[in-house]
């Protein structure tokens, strides 16, 4: 099953039977094991195209599919979910999200039709080096996802505090900053930097150094090659590398916890 959610321990147990709403079609072939989920996603919108792509390889126009290459409707479904997987991560369109691969059951332990080796089809180090990946069980993921949730909004919240303390201003284009336009800034996740920046400078920056690293003697710099959608880059004081999607993350996190004043209502040890 390839289903959109923002819990997976309680989608399992919706399909398993355990607790309620889960899928009709889900009842004849309990119980299920849930092997991977990819996350990362900006908003709910962006799950949902993902999954429709997911769950409609040879439907779906961002694949660009071959003749040679195209998902058959008798294929079992988990060699294909597999396979479409592989090619969704590796597509260029999807690549530059941030997102994220979690795989609860080793790969190379699942044999599928034809005994053919999961791992074979969804082979991870094949896979952008952007595209983070984990393992372990959804217990585990879940414990991990709120310690780094917890880190963030730690740090977030000095920086804010640090920051209503004096005029907050660009790093890049040194203009002012407003404090309380959460989703207008950025800051830099090293606890220990004090940089900030308007997310389109940042964003512009990070652009423009992709385009200048891959600009060659026979095809040089033009700013019409820039991306729109950054993939990250280097802190302009402290130069550790910022992945966007993180910088993202922490920006909504802030917003959601600082202008909230959920910070001490969720008892967050800072």
């Amino acid at each position: 099953m390839r289903r959109s959610t923002n819990d997976p321990k309680r989608r399992l147990r919706q399909h398993n039977g355990e607790i309620a709403l889960g899928a009709k079609k889900t009842e004849s072939k309990r119980p299920w094991e849930m092997i991977l989920f990819v996350y990362g996603f900006t908003n709910h919108t962006a799950a949902l195209q993902f999954e429709w792509s997911w769950q409609n390889p040879s439907k779906t126009r961002r694949l660009h599919l071959t003749s040679d290459d195209e998902f058959r409707e008798n294929d079992d479904r988990l060699s294909t979910s597999l396979r479409a997987i592989s090619k969704m991560l590796r597509d260029k369109f999807w690549s530059r999200w941030p997102l994220h691969l979690h795989i609860m059951v080793p790969l190379k332990l699942i044999t599928l039709q034809k005994r053919i080796n999961a791992s074979t089809i969804l082979d991870v180090t094949n896979l952008p080096k952007k595209i983070r990946i984990t393992h372990g069980k959804v217990e585990e993921f879940s414990d991990y996802h709120k310690g780094s949730i917890r880190k963030c909004v730690r740090n977030e919240y000095s920086k804010y505090l640090n920051h209503t303390k004096m005029k907050l201003f660009c790093d890049l284009c040194l203009e002012n900053i407003n404090l309380d336009d959460h989703k207008n800034y950025l800051n830099c996740l090293n606890m220990e930097c004090n940089m900030s920046s308007h997310l389109t400078c940042l964003a512009k920056k990070f652009t423009k150094s992709e385009a200048l690293e891959m600009a060659t003697l026979q095809n040089p710099y033009d700013e019409l090659d820039e991306e729109i959608l950054p993939i990250g880059g280097k802190c302009s004081s402290c130069q550790i590398i910022l992945s966007w999607g993180d910088l993202i993350q922490a920006m909504m996190i802030r917003e959601k916890y600082v202008q909230n004043d959920l910070v001490i209502n969720e008892n967050f040890s800072l």
